[in-house]
């Protein structure tokens, strides 16, 4: 519904130029509200012309929603994940090849779903005529976009961004409007390609007890007889944030003294993304049961991490997440950590089991070896959200570990009346004033003689 931009110091910036990325028909998707299957669109491209990029000042927004639907079964579609996107664009014009989407089956050819020539790998997105090459955003501009959903968003986003605020209210079409707001993140990525024999033998190791095939070129059969032969004849590739489990951070734990803990590409990104198969809560706690709704965000600029909501450990009553990344930059300066999240409130409060509203929160960095790694900490509470983030803290393998607690309710003192004090009256005295012959008696605090008497 909206693309806006905020300054570092708060100011609202301009955004001219709101336009769709294209006008050609083959770019739209038609839905069927019969499904609940929604129509596609194109992105959204708008300039800023106050916060210039190396390329200009032209930005692109993208919503996107996937999901799947059985037709046999006669079911409706389920949108099991979606994402929102933000980036910094060059457009370059040429002769390029459109993605287009197909709901005809006899069109999927060996699930090469997106028909038509390969795709330009430099462009963003495309249409016949243009092209949107990324550049970096720039670190100091928070971005924000506006999002109407047709039905509530379950669950968590997992992210890409820094310093979110978050506003997610109902909407007038009976869905949500999600308005999102942060900064891009700086995120210290490895790809690197290696014959396997000049591989150290933990690499060995963790493909040895893989499943195989593995993955890669060529067909499964012919994989599996290139692995069972000599090493020499094949190599093995990391290849930048291919998943974000458990499998895929041991791996890359597994390659990182290979490239001497340092990234060799460091990509700018703003991105949230849906988590799938975490549908409602907290692994470990049953509040989600009842909260099943837009739950929170995890967002960070680690190489990996893993998609899932924080893991409430019963032990400790902690939030635990789990990080990884090199300790350099390519340039070889240490790699500084950013790790936020927002949780709804009284979301918060059921898993601590507050019942009030004041509340405190303590954000702490643990090293796998748990030795407290030093962190810019901060919490804050907006719009129903609660804000935790950690800043500046170094990899390789870190856990952030959250924990809430009640504030102390605060005795309340009757106050005792302070008694009031009685004036004292004052002293009065008497002296005797003469005129002549004639004498008064005059009587008060501060006797004096009238006018042509002495005292």
């Amino acid at each position: 519904e909206g693309v806006f931009a905020t300054s570092k110091d708060g100011n609202e910036l301009s955004v001219t130029n709101v336009r769709p990325f294209s006008t050609l028909v083959k770019h739209e998707f038609t839905g069927s509200p019969s499904i609940d299957l929604p129509s596609g669109g194109v992105p959204t491209l708008f300039d800023i012309p106050d916060a210039p990029h190396s390329a200009g000042t032209t930005y692109m927004a993208i919503a996107g929603a996937y999901g799947s639907w059985d037709k046999a079964a006669g079911t409706k579609s389920a949108a099991e994940n979606g994402s929102i996107a933000i980036y910094a664009v060059k457009l370059e014009t040429g002769s390029y090849t459109i993605k287009e989407m197909s709901i005809d089956p006899t069109r999927y050819n060996q699930r090469n779903w997106r028909v038509g020539a390969t795709i330009e790998g430099r462009c963003k997105y495309t249409d016949s005529q243009k092209c949107a090459v990324t550049v970096p955003i720039p670190l100091d501009l928070k971005l924000g976009v506006k999002v109407r959903y047709g039905k509530a968003i379950k669950g968590w986003f997992h992210g890409r961004i820094q310093d979110p605020n978050i506003q997610y209210a109902d909407n007038a079409g009976g869905g949500k409007t999600l308005i999102a707001s942060a900064y891009a993140v700086q995120v210290p990525a490895i790809s690197i390609w290696k014959k396997k024999s000049e591989l150290p033998a933990a690499v060995k190791a963790f493909y040895d007890k893989a499943p195989k095939p593995l993955g890669g070129f060529g067909s499964g059969a012919g994989n599996l007889a290139l692995q069972q032969g000599p090493e020499d004849a094949w190599s093995l590739m990391l290849q930048n944030n291919t998943g974000y489990g458990q499998s895929q951070m041991d791996e890359f734990l597994t390659w990182l003294p290979v490239v001497g803990d340092k990234a060799n590409l460091i990509p700018t990104i703003w991105t949230l993304s849906l988590m799938t198969n975490f549908n409602s809560g907290v692994i470990g706690n049953t509040c989600g049961q009842s909260l099943d709704e837009f739950t929170g965000i995890v967002s960070t600029n680690s190489t990996q991490y893993l998609a899932g909501p924080p893991i409430f450990n019963k032990a400790t009553d902690e939030l635990e997440y789990k990080v990884a990344g090199p300790h350099l930059l390519p340039n070889g300066d240490l790699s500084r950590g950013t790790y936020d999240l927002t949780l709804r409130a009284d979301y918060a409060k059921c898993l601590y089991g507050i019942t009030g509203t004041a509340f405190k929160a303590t954000i702490s960095v643990v090293s796998d070896n748990g030795q407290s790694i030093n962190a810019v900490t901060t919490v804050g509470e907006r719009n129903g959200w609660v804000n935790l983030s950690a800043k500046g803290f170094t990899y390789s393998s870190p856990t952030i570990k959250v924990k809430l607690t009640q504030d102390a309710p605060t005795p309340t003192v009757s106050a005792t009346p302070t008694p009031t004090a009685k004036p004292i009256a004052a002293k009065k005295t008497s002296i005797n004033c003469v005129k002549g012959k004639t004498s008064k008696k005059v009587t008060a605090v501060n006797p004096k003689c009238p006018t042509g008497y002495k005292k």
